[in-house]
């Protein structure tokens, strides 16, 4: 499959598309938080092609050397733009590229978002099958979300704090019961808050516990200087 994608662009194409999995696992394993996961993926896919048109067989088997290439290309692209920031120029390091290397680069950064908007979907009916037994839809947030910034940054704040107290999440996932009187007593958060937003304040605490990284990117800023009153 190698050797007739390195001549063949439809199944190069074909062969990135089927090995996206794949080279999501790389990404993970390099650790590289400090990239956006757009930008990883992007350049991921792009190590990818060039490790498939640079593969011989004598090199040994080809997924390990497409993952050694795939997590080269992150380390080196996040140290080029650690030197860039460091010295406030911009990197001119690419060469000019003719019309094929575009052609490929367009085409996989293309595979990135299709591929990143079926990881979405997929995390949404996942998180739509869940918010179900608790007698909600993910569609329903529009509704659940309060309108206020300073009143969503609390319900993230009372989610966190959720997050981080296993009694408490003991206490919610068992028994469908906020700790409204603790979480009061303790932070002082608002009481009507935690009523009136109740459901939308679970939904926020199992996409945080959960592995929803996409949605994750959705919710709002966790602030600890929030006011109690709305």
């Amino acid at each position: 499959m190698v050797l007739e994608a390195q001549v063949n662009r439809k199944k190069l194409n074909q062969l990135i598309e089927n090995f996206t999995p794949f080279i999501k696992k790389c990404i993970s394993q390099s650790k590289m938080d400090q990239q956006t996961r757009d930008d990883a993926l992007t350049l991921a896919m792009l190590a990818f092609a060039d490790s498939v048109s640079a593969y011989k067989s004598d090199k040994g088997a080809f997924l390990p050397f497409a993952q050694t290439a795939i997590r080269n290309r992150l380390i080196d692209d996040y140290r080029t733009e650690q030197r860039s920031t460091a010295l406030n120029i911009p990197m001119l390091t690419d060469q000019p590229k003719g019309e094929e290397d575009i052609e490929t680069d367009l085409s996989i950064r293309e595979h990135a978002r299709i591929a990143e908007r079926t990881s979405l979907r997929q995390e949404i009916d996942e998180i739509s099958d869940i918010l179900s037994n608790w007698g909600t839809s993910f569609s329903e947030l529009t509704k659940l979300c309060p309108k206020q910034k300073r009143t969503r940054a609390q319900c993230q704040y009372i989610a966190t704090l959720l997050q981080k107290n296993e009694v408490w999440q003991k206490q919610l996932f068992e028994k469908r019961k906020l700790p409204s009187k603790e979480m009061c007593k303790i932070y002082g958060v608002s009481l009507k808050t935690l009523e009136k937003y109740r459901k939308y304040i679970i939904t926020l605490c199992i996409i945080q516990l959960g592995d929803y990284p996409r949605l994750r990117a959705f919710l709002p800023v966790n602030r600890k200087d929030v006011k109690n009153n709305e």
